[in-house]
């Protein structure tokens, strides 16, 4: 879940130096509402329904949900994935997830800490004291054995390397808790959004959740010095840029992975055209502002391949 270009200028969007979008009471009058976009040309092979939650005041009902889901619409369409979005008031109004059917929610700073940071957290806490005490147990053990005439080398040389096993992964689960710890203000910050294989789920960051005056002095330095006060991006960017994240999470549950994790996919499809699953910037001239290569498409064609 990934745009650091995108989270940025998102994020100056938040001050209101962006045009505001609309969706002119869609999400309000009724449970869900279908999206109205024009059929794209090419007849889709297979349906995907998305369940989606948006913020009433997010980034994604400012800058215009028929836009952004549209043009995420019409780019599954051209590969052959009909993608039928279905917008609920509450998270609560959402189906269960399918592997043909998706869900979505848009969460701010503060839901994002609490669902996903914490648990997180809680689930890292568990394995480092679970560890220290198994490492600790076999250290009693060790010792025990030492003063025991049932004591041989072979022996020793197991618990040790128990003992070394238990320790490692202490470190490990200790590390990682001290990353979480500064997390929300740099790493997440720079996530618009994250894919849950294991339920079929997308949670979008919503930047305008996030004042500058919650970001860390460094990152807030470099708002300034990118001259992101003032941004003249035009509106399409954001329009992209939206699209781009939503369209990148789906591609996670289809089964694609980040380009920088397979050698074989450059962060560009052709010249200043980005890769869906690089972090670079949307190309706001582009049609989508961004594609993938042949050989994802049949990824994701293949996705559904499995399921018949």
């Amino acid at each position: 879940m990934n745009k650091l270009t995108s989270t940025v200028l998102a994020l100056a969007a938040a001050v209101g130096t962006a045009a505001a979008g609309s969706i002119d009471g869609k999400i309000a009058d009724s449970e869900f509402q279908p999206l109205l976009v024009d059929q794209v040309e090419a007849a889709p092979l297979y349906t995907l329904q998305c369940n989606v939650v948006l913020k009433p005041d997010g980034f994604y009902v400012r800058h215009g949900v028929d836009q952004i889901f549209g043009l995420v619409k019409e780019f599954y369409g051209d590969i052959g994935v009909d993608v039928d979005f279905r917008f609920y008031l509450n998270e609560n109004d959402l189906p269960i997830a399918l592997p043909a059917s998706f869900n979505i929610v848009e969460l701010g700073i503060d839901e994002i800490a609490d669902r996903i940071i914490k648990p997180e957290r809680e689930k890292l806490q568990f394995i480092l004291e679970n560890a220290s005490a198994q490492a600790l147990d076999y250290k009693e053990k060790l010792d025990e054995l030492r003063k025991g005439e049932g004591y041989s080398k072979v022996t020793e040389d197991f618990y040790l390397e128990v003992v070394a096993t238990y320790e490692d992964l202490a470190v490990m689960s200790k590390s990682k808790l001290d990353a979480l710890d500064s997390e929300l203000d740099s790493y997440y910050l720079f996530r618009l959004g994250e894919a849950h294989l294991g339920d079929n789920s997308v949670f979008l960051l919503n930047p305008l959740s996030v004042s500058l005056s919650e970001l860390t002095d460094k990152l807030s330095e470099m708002l300034s010095n990118l001259g992101y006060e003032n941004d003249s991006r035009p509106e399409s960017y954001y329009v992209k840029s939206g699209a781009d994240t939503v369209a990148h999470e789906i591609a996670h549950l289809l089964g694609l992975g980040h380009t920088f994790d397979d050698p074989n996919i450059d962060d560009y499809v052709s010249e200043g055209l980005p890769n869906l699953m690089s972090y670079r910037s949307v190309d706001p001239a582009a049609k989508y502002g961004f594609d993938i290569t042949d050989r994802q498409k049949r990824q994701i064609v293949d996705y559904f391949k499995r399921l018949d």
